[in-house]
């Protein structure tokens, strides 16, 4: 069986690492949603609220994301719903998923607060926290130009920065 890798980045501290997805949970949850509302439901208490610091963002590829096979570019993002307080999770298509997958990652657990702006930057198997001061305020389409093309981007916007509850990322 073929390990997948996922990233533990806690802002809150900066550490970064392996977090570890078992053969059993791979065998059940094959990846995607079901495989991130099964972490949510293991990694966060459940009367966490979903904006504070304790509360997580799953971030995961499926089995053939980045393979070629037909809608294979999807990933899927799971978080504890602002409004309703359930498992959130958004489906999405795009450069996304397969640059994670690309960069060497099958899924990140993001959780904590930084102290200050700032966002991650995955090269290579490499994960960095870097300083996005310059990109507050900006809407996503302009947050987005910000980087190269050829990069995978998974950005907020000004709704996201005032933590307006029907914020989405894009």
């Amino acid at each position: 069986m073929i390990k997948l890798r996922y990233a533990d980045i806690n802002l809150t501290t900066g550490e970064i690492k392996d977090y570890p997805v078992s053969d059993k949970y791979q065998e059940l949850y094959l990846g995607g949603k079901s495989l991130g509302a099964r972490i949510l439901y293991d990694e966060m208490p459940p009367h966490t609220h979903p904006l504070s610091a304790e509360a997580i963002i799953i971030i995961n590829t499926g089995p053939l994301t980045g393979t070629g096979a037909p809608c294979s570019s999807r990933f899927s993002t799971t978080i504890k719903n602002v409004l309703t307080g359930g498992i959130g999770q958004s489906n999405c298509g795009g450069l996304f998923g397969v640059k994670l997958r690309r960069a060497g990652f099958d899924g990140l657990i993001i959780r904590g607060k930084a102290s200050s702006w700032s966002y991650i930057e995955i090269l290579d198997g490499e994960i960095v926290i870097k300083d996005a001061s310059h990109l507050v305020g900006l809407n996503s389409e302009e947050t987005q130009a910000q980087f190269p093309e050829s990069y995978g981007k998974f950005v907020i916007g000004p709704a996201g920065e005032n933590l307006v509850s029907f914020a989405c990322v894009v």
